[in-house]
């Protein structure tokens, strides 16, 4: 996966100002991204994201990447972890 962003574009954008993403990563399977967040107030949300790549399906799935489980929309609880698979188009 190669891709070339203008500098005033991101790869990743969250429209919530608790949440911190940590991580992004290929999957360890496939060719999707791992993207691992957290909450850093202690409220729960409902995460918009936004990307430079075309994304297919989102799951939700654990810090190990197993046993993903299709996701509608990202949701991260009151200081919650949380790790979701993006898979790309």
């Amino acid at each position: 996966m190669k891709a070339d962003l203008a500098e005033t574009m991101e790869f990743f954008s969250i429209d919530k100002e608790n949440v911190i993403i940590t991580t992004v990563k290929k999957a360890e399977e496939g060719d999707g991204i791992v993207a691992r967040m957290y909450d850093a107030e202690g409220t729960a949300s409902t995460v918009g994201l936004k990307s430079y790549f075309d994304l297919g399906n989102l799951h939700h799935t654990n810090i190990i990447e197993e046993n993903p489980v299709v996701a509608d929309k990202i949701e991260i609880s009151p200081f919650g972890i949380e790790t979701y698979l993006l898979e790309l188009k």
